[in-house]
This record gives structure tokens, sequence and C-alpha cells, in this order.
């Protein structure tokens, strides 16, 4: 059930037309639901990178890690690299986590998760 919410997730019509610009702008805004929705995007991609993997290779998110982290850490990448808002939200997000986790080979756990990192 997981690869499909991810694929779902990573290939919906609204992902691709949503930019670093405007998950940054979500993010600062005073409307709660834009707000809302920038939250629910990263702690989507989070998730979905953490347990089925990019191109073979899974995010070694912390065990334990909070979704007010993954937050932290994608905004603070937006703020940090303005020369890259302009790209689609998915990969800055997945770049932010990249580069403050980086990267762990594939591997089905117990659950038959690919990338078993984060669980807690």
């Amino acid at each position: 059930m997981r690869p499909l919410l991810a694929l779902l997730l990573f290939f919906s019509p609204s992902s691709f037309g949503y930019s670093g610009n405007q998950l940054l702008e979500d993010l600062n805004s005073t409307d709660e639901m834009s707000v809302g929705f920038a939250l629910g995007y990263i702690g989507g991609v989070s998730q979905a990178a953490s347990t089925t993997g990019v191109e073979g290779k899974c995010i070694k998110l912390p065990n334990g890690i909070t979704g007010q982290q993954t937050n932290k850490i994608a905004e603070k990448y937006l703020e940090d690299n303005p020369q890259l808002t302009h790209i689609n939200a998915q990969e800055i997000v997945l770049l932010s986590l990249i580069t403050a986790f980086g990267f762990a080979e594939a591997y089905p756990d117990s659950e038959g998760d690919f990338c078993p990192y984060g669980k807690g």
C-alpha cells in the first residue's frame, strides 16, 4: 500500500506545478490552509522518500525524526538556496533531506519496506 501512495504523491498532476517558490510562500503565509498544505506536502514527500526510496536508494532519515524537523530542514534549505527555488518543490524537499542525511542502500525489512529508516 505504501508504494502506491508514494507513486500517487510523486506523480500527481498538482505536484508537478508546485515550485520551491510556492512552497516557501505557503510556509510563510498567514493563511492556515496554505501553511497546512505546505507542511503536509513536505511530510508526504519525506515519508514517501524514506520508505520507497529514490532511484534504488533510501534517504537515511534518523530514527525518531519528527515532521517538525523535516519541515525545518526543507524550509532552511529553501532559504539558503534561493537560486533553486524555481524548481519543483518535490525536488527541493528531496535535496534538503539528501543534503542533511545522505543516502543508504535500499533493502527489504521484515515488514516489506525497502527503506526502513526513520521508523522510530
